[in-house]
């Protein structure tokens, strides 16, 4: 299986514990994904999810948004902690992908969140590496509902409530499994 990468993710970041939330993660390993789901890239750009899944390369889904102040970035920093560490060459060998959960992060918001994450993994503008996703409500909540990805936005705290995981997808778009991410002190920075 030289097409898994193996993402070194280790630690324990939890979302806040709230029993009335319904957050969480069913696994739903070997559902497809649905390859005909619209959402606009960083570029203003309207591109289906199905043009990442190119028979040849996994894809590394993170569900996930700017303005988080708990996981995302906890998350985020991790997967780009093992892009720099892997000896696989991302954009070639294995695509991250980011889709944010939040309807209304703008493409300006997401251009950001992605310039700081390609600085990071050093592809500077290279957007095609890490391509970075935002989408209408309905659309995100039917990628969120084949992927058993739970979640929901909190009032209280003006925030979503979220697990923290990463998924790894099959190069033609399959649920190869769920991997919930353990960070690190040194993959904690925000």
């Amino acid at each position: 299986m030289s097409w898994i990468l193996v993402l070194a993710l280790a630690v324990g970041a939890t979302a806040p514990a709230n029993p009335q939330l319904a957050i969480g993660l069913d696994e739903h390993v070997g559902a497809q994904v649905p390859r005909d789901l619209a959402f606009t890239d960083t570029t203003g750009r309207l591109v289906t999810l199905g043009s990442y899944f190119d028979g040849h390369r996994p894809v590394i889904l993170i569900l996930a948004y700017a303005h988080c102040r708990m996981l995302c970035s906890v998350v985020l920093h991790a997967v780009a902690d093992a892009v720099v560490a892997s000896k696989q060459a991302v954009g070639r060998d294995y695509l991250p992908v980011i889709v944010s959960i939040d309807p209304n992060e703008s493409p300006e918001t997401a251009r950001h969140r992605q310039d700081q994450l390609l600085a990071e993994i050093h592809h500077p503008g290279e957007r095609a590496v890490w391509p970075y996703l935002i989408g209408d409500q309905p659309t995100i909540a039917r990628l969120a509902s084949t992927l058993g990805f739970r979640y929901i936005w909190d009032p209280k705290t003006e925030q979503f409530a979220h697990p923290a995981v990463v998924f790894l997808l099959t190069p033609r778009g399959k649920v190869a499994g769920p991997a919930p991410c353990l960070c690190t002190e040194a993959t904690s920075r925000q």
